[in-house]
């Protein structure tokens, strides 16, 4: 019987995880994870009550699945430096203020 090396272990490995995630109908490894609000307050250092302003706001982007709320980290984090120091604030012009 051939021995397998190192690559040849990393490779066999990778094909098992992409079938295995095709049949149990899981998300690929390279496609990002969604979390909760507590996760996400974790992830980049807000807290609950402020994710929730910024989604209201509409600062940041969610997703709704079954009655829960879920975000993508990097993309609220791309969200996030759009919205500058205004985060939790509705995205207003001067024209709307005066």
């Amino acid at each position: 019987m051939q021995e397998l090396g190192g690559g040849d272990l990393d490779r066999l490995a990778d094909l098992i995880a992409e079938r295995l995630s095709e049949r149990l109908n899981l998300p690929a490894h390279n496609q990002p994870k969604l979390v909760d609000a507590y996760g996400l307050a974790d992830a980049i250092g807000l807290s609950v009550p402020s994710i929730h302003r910024a989604v209201a706001a509409g600062t940041i982007p969610s997703i709704r699945a079954g009655g829960r709320r879920l975000y993508c980290v990097p993309e609220v984090i791309e969200a996030m430096r759009a919205a500058g120091p205004n985060l939790t604030r509705p995205d207003t012009t001067r024209a709307q203020r005066a």
